[in-house]
């Protein structure tokens, strides 16, 4: 029996991850780059790789290395290297 392919993005999210990341956003701390660490964690473990990404662009350099996995994550290794970088 051969491995199990990858779930496509939308099959992959987890239930009660858009009320996980709707109760992190409401945090008082929800806006720090402290949290957006944890929210795109969240969001990256939902299959919203994308959007974690976009909030870790607005916290660097504060989350440089979380940004970098996830830019190779969508294979984005060129800007992930520029980020690592700076």
């Amino acid at each position: 029996m051969g491995p199990v392919p990858a779930a496509p993005a939308a099959d992959r999210r987890r239930p009660g991850a858009d009320e996980a990341l709707d109760q992190a956003r409401a945090h008082p701390e929800g806006d720090t780059s402290y949290a957006a660490w944890d929210i795109a964690g969240l969001l990256a473990s939902a299959g919203r790789t994308g959007e974690a990404v976009a909030l870790l662009q607005q916290h660097t350099p504060a989350d440089r290395h979380a940004l970098a996995g996830y830019l190779i994550d969508l294979g984005r290794a060129e800007e992930a290297v520029a980020v690592l970088r700076h």
